[in-house]
């Protein structure tokens, strides 16, 4: 006997039994899936013995086996992914023993995404240091919008710096209303997928890193200082500015010695002219 469950989660998985199991977002549904992508009555799973035939409702719209298109009918076996809309569902064989799936433990980063202009129903989206952005319900972050592509965007941490990168969406990521292929996000950045707009939450600028300082920082702060020719070290400047001051003290005395020798000269001739206007 198969069973129908959705293929990343063990959780409302229903045995194939009876005649018919109808899938669809409608409220009569047996299988009731919540994506807008697809019709009320989707498709069909129509049951005789052991076997399944899968039976699409909507004309051959968004409905796929094994990433194949259903135009019309499709025969069922353990293992077989049904896609519709943006879901993914698994047809399996409890009798058949996988080995289990060990989804790795994906880190708390400090980083956060804070909804801006939509209710979600959380307040803050903690960002791991993989979240992958999609309609896709067994993405992160899912957004269950027709505009959002399956796998839109990612966020990922490389040395504690946080970037986002577009997943070739239809409509576009963007940072500070600027579209995006790849960008880094600071905290304060508003980024949107389509309608969808959040700010960064986290940590300060550069916190992880080193800072390292630059060369005028370093000399400036190593006993050296900056001068129109260069850096000079403190001492050799004070070495200078001493020598300067005793030049310049030199040239001082030289004036001072010039100055008295004129004034003696001038007081010799006076003298002379004195005894010269006595005498006559």
């Amino acid at each position: 006997m198969l069973k129908l469950g959705y293929k990343h989660s063990a959780k409302g998985a229903i045995w194939l039994v009876g005649n018919k199991v109808v899938i669809g977002n409608g409220a009569t549904c047996d299988f009731i899936v919540k994506d807008p992508a697809i019709a009320e009555e989707h498709v069909s799973i129509f049951i005789q013995g052991d076997q399944a035939t899968l039976i699409d409702l909507t004309g051959g719209i968004n409905t796929y086996v094994n990433n194949e298109p259903v135009l019309r009918n499709r025969v069922l076996l353990a293992g077989d992914t049904i896609r519709i809309g943006s879901t993914e569902l698994l047809i399996s064989d409890p009798k058949q023993v996988r080995a289990p799936v060990h989804n790795p433990v994906k880190k708390v980063t400090g980083w956060y995404l804070k909804p801006v202009n939509h209710d979600l129903t959380e307040n803050t989206i903690a960002v791991t240091d993989q979240l992958l952005v999609g309609r896709a319900t067994d993405c992160d972050l899912c957004l269950s919008s027709p505009h959002i592509s399956r796998r839109h965007a990612e966020l990922y941490l490389v040395d504690g710096l946080l970037f986002a990168k577009d997943l070739i969406s239809a409509n576009g990521s963007y940072i500070n209303d600027l579209q995006i292929t790849e960008g880094r996000l600071r905290t304060g950045d508003l980024i949107t997928f389509d309608q969808y707009s959040f700010v960064v939450i986290g940590p300060p600028e550069d916190q992880s890193k080193t800072r390292v300082r630059t060369k005028s920082q370093t000399m400036t702060n190593q006993n050296y200082h900056k001068t129109s020719a260069g850096f000079m070290p403190l001492n050799q400047l004070n070495s200078n500015l001493q020598q300067q001051e005793l030049l310049n003290a030199s040239k001082s005395d030289n004036s001072s010695f010039k100055l008295w020798g004129w004034g003696a000269l001038l007081l010799v001739l006076l003298t002379l002219l004195w005894w010269f206007n006595l005498i006559s």
